[in-house]
């Protein structure tokens, strides 16, 4: 073919292809976008929006943005729920209207518009736009209203005005306290029985000093932790009666000091609103002048019991730091290593046994880590015979990443006979212990003998029994 022809035949496709990109997907494209946008109320870029009013007969709220972050300054000067502003901006920016009900010469009086009922205002440093609603239909499922005194009658469904008509409490910063979980370094929980102080050790890490030096279940207190910092006031009083003790806090039911780098806060929960079925209580912040109704759930939801917060696990540790294990039981000793290459663990002892997946060793730490114990012998008995731990009938030897030195733990038990367990064949025969004595180093309470339920050594057993003597 002559290069004329070729020269010819690509103009000629790029043509074709020039078309079809602006006359048919590009204008496909405008078409979605025009499309996107009819019917639309709002007409203003939502990231743009720095100032919100909502006005009715009951006055004017106020809500602005004068940096990163929103505040009411009308009827009130307080910090604003950011979450409940954002939401409000977004179904803004995306609600319609129905139908154009009347183009020209609206008797605005008529539906409700002159005065209209409700008006709603969103502006940009350079623009504001205004959407007034007026009465309702007569099947009363939508709304008439009115966009930046436009001279067209609109109507919309009544959704779009209940999701506008916001209150200075659905606008407002319902949190009582400014602190975050992770800031608290020590809370002290003060009621009828007495002061309980507990401290962070480390993170994670929890300890009672007062009224017993214990260790506490870091889960447990990171929950308790998250629940303080997150009540949310279910009613707000901001000029509180200054008759007696009206809200009970002269002598409070409870009161909850948290203290941290950031800032110290002290919450006290006073006494039950009398107006309510549902047990609310009266609460305030020490030094500020609100008071907050709380509901009386979200502090049963709080646990503080001495028996809910003891840690008695027997070892500490995390599964993932473990890279090899050996555990001795019943005579058999079976020793683990895990491939750092592939993350997959290998079993070396009693036999070979390549590529074990991540979920049954798992399983298997996870079964000692959660060991806990029912009772303390402390000191240790100079007869170890008498706890059965002179010959224990368990071993077990965690070693963490780069460490040398493991983690031990040894339990020992009453034998029925000579005291030897028996053989790995005659595991399935084995009872299951009734009471079983560990001993562990590290010792998280120091130099003691932990009693434990018999039966950890049944679901050691069990979670064992998978790695079979089949290679």
């Amino acid at each position: 073919m002559k290069p004329v022809k070729v020269l010819l035949y690509a103009l000629l496709l790029a043509a074709v292809g020039a078309y079809l990109y602006f006359f048919e997907i590009r204008k496909k494209q405008e078409d979605t976008a025009q499309k996107g946008k009819k019917n639309r109320i709002l007409n203003l870029a939502k990231d743009k929006i720095s100032e919100i009013v909502i006005k009715d007969a009951n006055g004017a709220i106020v809500a602005r943005k004068p940096g990163d972050v929103w505040v009411l300054t009308e009827p009130i000067k307080t910090k604003a729920d950011e979450p409940a502003v954002q939401g409000l901006l977004s179904y803004a920016a995306g609600a319609k209207y129905d139908r154009v009900i009347l183009e020209r010469d609206v008797d605005w009086k008529e539906y409700g518009l002159a005065p209209a009922e409700l008006v709603v205002e969103f502006a940009t440093p350079d623009k504001r736009s205004t959407i007034a609603f007026g009465a309702k239909n007569p099947a009363r499922t939508a709304d008439y209203l009115r966009v930046n005194e436009d001279h067209e009658l609109l109507m919309a469904p009544d959704v779009v005005r209940t999701t506008l008509a916001k209150t200075v409490f659905n606008l407002r910063d319902k949190a009582i306290l400014s602190t975050a979980p992770g800031d608290v370094d020590s809370l002290k929980v003060t009621d009828f029985r007495g002061e309980m102080e507990i401290k962070r050790i480390a993170p994670g890490k929890f300890e009672m000093v007062k009224p017993e030096k214990m260790r506490v279940k870091g889960p447990i207190m990171g929950s308790n932790l998250q629940a303080l910092t997150s009540l949310s006031a279910k009613e707000i009083i901001d000029q509180p009666s200054a008759d007696g003790d009206t809200y009970g806090f002269a002598s409070p039911y409870r009161s909850f000091t948290l203290t941290g780098p950031k800032r110290n806060q002290t919450l006290e929960i006073g006494a039950q609103k009398q107006d309510t079925k549902v047990g609310d209580r009266y609460a305030q912040v020490v030094g500020t002048d609100e008071v907050f109704v709380i509901p009386e759930s979200a502090l049963k939801r709080l646990r503080f019991a001495t028996q809910d917060l003891r840690d008695t696990s027997t070892l500490e540790f995390e599964p993932s730091e473990i890279e090899r294990i050996r555990i001795t039981l019943d005579g058999v000793t079976r020793f683990f290593a895990l491939d750092t290459k592939n993350n997959k663990w290998r079993m070396e002892e009693p036999h070979a046994k390549g590529r074990i997946e991540q979920w049954p060793i798992s399983s298997l730490l996870w079964d000692i880590k959660d060991l806990q114990w029912r009772k303390l012998i402390s000191p240790i008995p100079a007869d170890l015979s008498s706890v059965f731990l002179a010959r224990p009938e368990l071993s077990v030897e965690l070693f963490k990443k780069g460490e040398v030195a493991p983690l031990l733990l040894k339990a020992g038990w009453k034998v029925d006979g000579n005291g030897d367990a028996g053989k790995e064949e005659k595991k399935t025969e084995l009872p299951e212990p009734e009471l079983v004595y560990v001993s562990t180093q590290p010792s998280p309470e120091g130099a003691v003998v932990y009693e434990v339920s018999g039966a950890f050594v049944v679901k050691l057993r069990d979670s064992l029994s998978q790695f079979s003597d089949t290679k």
